[in-house]
């Protein structure tokens, strides 16, 4: 079994939180929870549709896509950190810093 990287472990859960927002919006929309609304604008010509929600967003949609965030987030400042390090050659920070 090989190491893996700070960098790639955050990149691991972004994407463990990616696939349970999947999941969690497949779910909620197999039950339809929105209609099509149509119209036509007759200034203008345009056909106009419109998405009406028949029940809101689950919250936890939100907290799902900031967790995947801010993993994305951490994974890049990792990388970051770890190439510095290896490119000016200086090693770890003290454990004090």
């Amino acid at each position: 079994m090989t190491r893996q990287h700070n960098h790639e472990l955050k990149l691991d859960r972004a994407l463990h939180h990616l696939q349970s927002l999947e999941k969690e919006a497949a779910a909620w929309l197999k039950r339809k929870p929105y209609r099509f609304v149509h119209d036509f604008d007759f200034k203008t010509g345009e056909k106009l549709m419109v998405i009406e929600l028949l029940e809101p967003v689950p919250p936890e949609f939100a907290t799902i896509t900031g967790d995947c965030l801010h993993n994305l987030r951490a994974a890049l400042d990792n990388l970051v950190y770890q190439l510095a390090v290896r490119y000016l050659d200086i090693g770890p920070l003290p454990s004090d810093w």
